[in-house]
């Protein structure tokens, strides 16, 4: 991980994956296979009729975006509430297609 004050995270399982947001200096994605991006925090585009807030970055990895939507879920596995609904979608330079990683998340 890297060293910064992390303001919001978020993780999903099957697959496995992890986001970290410092919002003054990153966001760092990672599945369990190794694939990583890690990207300065790109200015965020608020939903017009939603109350959600979408990022989206290109990296020499690929292509990130993240839309963290507020609204209050509890996770089926761990029975854990959560404030947010996070949906990635990433895009490796070799693929043709995005992937798409559902979860929720705190700050």
């Amino acid at each position: 991980m890297l060293t910064s004050e992390i303001d919001f995270t978020a993780s999903g399982n099957e697959p496995f994956w992890s986001l970290e947001i410092d919002f003054n200096k990153y966001m760092h994605f990672k599945t369990a296979a190794g694939f990583e991006i890690t990207t300065h925090v790109p200015e965020d585009v608020k939903a017009m009729d939603a109350n959600a807030t979408r990022y989206a970055a290109q990296t020499k990895q690929g292509l990130l975006t993240v839309q963290i939507a507020k609204q209050q879920c509890t996770n089926d596995m761990s029975g854990k509430n959560s404030d947010y609904k996070i949906t990635v979608d990433v895009k490796r330079n070799k693929d043709k297609n995005y992937t798409t990683y559902k979860s929720f998340g705190n700050d």
